[in-house]
């Protein structure tokens, strides 16, 4: 979800005849009579819309400037695969992309924004309550957040890359991901690409004074994890590629009271990130955010419980935790983005840790 302080806030007064004007031409007999904004978040402005017959509905806006219509394709495609697995996300019901031209400063309000119209679902996200449920309750979200994860890696793909529709059937099919990146036929290649990919864009990073020699012998090591892959890989069998969240957390994931009184699983949201990846990638992510030892040593134990009696399944996969150290270093850990301003330091302890793990499992 644009913050304020956000360099993706999407910076425009949001009015009824706003509103109207972006979903018309998509769907023209559609009136929308009310809307509320309720969430605004880094990358998102969601909005609840009420139809004049009564439909409830959100819509998610996002800065044409900011993003590539593909983004949003990408999810649109990803949302519509959920529901043929039967995966709990909510129903798209249109959406509105505009050419990265059209975004500029003089252009009208409505050609700066990507838009999504979507099933208005109600629920709390479990990152706000899990600290206040009992350990039943807890256990009980988990066995569904394993039959979601069961459910993820039930669509599987022969290439790892993004997400769009084919021009003719308008079925989702793998394309190249939303920022550039190539479809990629093989997992080394894939680690390799990002590799790639990564170090370019860190070379127009500003290196904090004091780190520059650390920041280069960096670099020089990376250089040669293409050749570390390659060995690697050479005596691993292919794994599965899978649909991917690319966000898959508890502040994503969308809770509520049913019939019973027992909480359930209501939705899972914001797929903006999603694409195909090997099967144990969105595994490798917290699922509560760490604001506190507390929240450390809980996300430890719901990985525990999580991989009771023999689950998930790749964590038997031959080579995981290589596998996972590798995509960690070469895909996460060196984004442009962790080496912005003041978490230039952090991002360098980062990469230094995952490189003393790969130095344990290949010793």
């Amino acid at each position: 979800m644009a913050e304020k302080a956000s360099p993706h806030c999407i910076d425009i007064k949001i009015t009824l005849d706003f509103v109207n004007a972006l979903i018309r031409g998509a769907m023209p007999n559609l009136l929308i009579t009310s809307f509320f904004e309720i969430a605004t978040g880094w990358n998102n402005k969601a909005v609840k819309v009420e139809t004049s017959d009564g439909q409830q509905f959100v819509l998610r806006l996002s800065r044409a400037a900011s993003w590539p219509p593909s983004k949003v394709e990408a999810e649109a495609a990803a949302l519509r695969i959920a529901a043929e697995n039967s995966i709990p996300a909510p129903q798209l019901v249109t959406f509105g992309v505009q050419t990265p031209n059209a975004s500029t400063e003089t252009a009208s309000d409505i050609s700066k924004v990507h838009w999504m119209l979507l099933e208005y679902i109600e629920g709390n996200m479990l990152e706000a309550v899990w600290r206040e449920l009992s350990i039943i309750e807890k256990n009980d979200l988990l066995v569904e957040i394993k039959r979601v994860i069961v459910k993820l890696q039930a669509s599987t793909f022969n290439e790892i890359g993004g997400l769009g529709f084919n021009s003719s059937s308008n079925r989702p099919i793998v394309t190249k991901y939303w920022d550039g990146e190539f479809i990629y036929d093989s997992e080394p290649s894939f680690l390799i690409g990002r590799l790639n990919q990564n170090l370019c864009d860190l070379q127009s990073i500003e290196v904090l004074p004091g780190f520059q020699t650390e920041f280069d012998t960096l670099i020089k090591r990376l250089d040669d994890v293409r050749s570390i892959i390659n060995s690697v890989f050479r005596s691993l069998k292919p794994c599965p590629t899978v649909l991917f969240h690319g966000d898959f957390a508890f502040r994503n994931i969308m809770v509520r009271r049913n019939e019973s009184r027992k909480l359930v699983i209501s939705s899972i949201l914001d797929w903006e990130w999603c694409g195909t990846r090997p099967i144990y990638v969105d595994w490798l992510d917290d699922w509560l955010e760490e604001e506190n030892d507390g929240d450390v040593y809980e996300n430890k134990w719901i990985r525990q419980q999580i991989m009771k009696d023999g689950f998930p399944c790749f964590e038997n996969l031959e080579g995981y935790v290589i596998r996972s150290t590798l995509y960690a270093l070469v895909v996460d850990s060196i984004a442009k983005w962790r080496f912005e301003g003041n978490q230039f330091e952090n991002a360098i302890n980062r990469v230094k840790k995952h490189f003393d793990k790969l130095d344990i499992l290949l010793d």
